[in-house]
């Protein structure tokens, strides 16, 4: 890989390192983003001079968190990966989720404490701005495919 491709790849995988998956999940995923074709563990650990175990462990992970597919080809038995083309839509909705559940939290949280005390109004801020977050969130997810749509027809 050259120099701006590697630094890109690497700066993929420190940013999911900081969402709590291994770095080099994150540089599969970053070297998937940039592969015009599918690729195989062996070209994946290769390109990322990293173990196949970890490609293997990689690709399951972001195979399970629906952002690779896994694909065939005819009269080869090897698996290849590609970027799911529905990949950033299905994260975010699966924080979304996340965000959902932090704010049924809250109300939780609220419904232990004294409702007049700062904490309980604590609670409640954290969990109308989540909520917000995740009703704006929601909004643009179904609005994402007629904006594509709208892109691609010019």
């Amino acid at each position: 890989m050259d120099g701006a491709v590697s630094e890109f790849v690497e700066k993929i995988g420190r940013y999911f390192e900081q969402q709590g998956l291994a770095r080099s999940t994150g540089r599969v995923l970053g070297l998937l983003m940039l592969a015009d074709e599918p690729l195989s563990l062996d070209t994946i650990s290769q390109r990322l001079d990293i173990s196949k175990a970890s490609v293997s462990l990689g690709t399951r992970v972001l195979e399970a968190g629906q952002m690779v597919d896994r694909v065939t080809k005819r009269g080869d038995r090897r698996t290849y990966y590609q970027l799911a083309v529905e990949a950033w839509p299905r994260l975010f909705r699966q924080k979304n989720k996340t965000m959902n559940y932090l704010a049924d939290l809250a109300a939780e949280g609220r419904r232990l404490v004294d409702g007049d005390s700062k904490a309980a109004v604590r609670l409640q801020l954290m969990e109308d701005f989540t909520r917000y977050l995740g009703d704006e969130l929601d909004k643009a997810l179904s609005q994402w495919p007629e904006r594509q749509r709208a892109k691609e027809r010019g």
